[in-house]
């Protein structure tokens, strides 16, 4: 793993995961509470999921549920934006607060 300092919106863009040597994710937590770090940190990983990759999200539940804020807007969007190169299986639930999915590529 690595640890990257900053903001999300600007760490994230600068330092591409191939700069840091990463070409494939197997296991990415999302650990971001709120929308638009979710949403920035989700787009810097699409083009590293692999095929069969867990997908989790530590505050999956957080705003009473509602899928309309948070890391649930955030994946919903997302998700919406790579139909037809990602699909998700629901896999586990973890705590009250976290959920996580099995990534399938499309495109591979």
């Amino acid at each position: 793993y690595h640890t990257v300092e900053g903001f999300y919106d600007q760490s994230l863009p600068a330092n591409p995961p191939e700069s840091l040597g990463i070409d494939t994710a197997a296991f990415v937590h999302v650990d971001c509470d709120l929308y638009d770090s979710s949403k920035a940190a989700l787009d810097y990983v699409t083009p590293i999921l692999a095929h069969g990759a867990v997908l989790s999200f530590d505050d999956w539940f957080c705003f009473n549920g509602d899928p309309d804020l948070g890391e649930q807007r955030a994946f919903h969007e997302w998700r919406a934006e790579n139909a037809g190169v990602l699909e998700f299986l629901p896999y586990a639930k973890f705590g009250w607060h976290g959920m996580s999915f099995l990534v399938k590529r499309l495109d591979r």
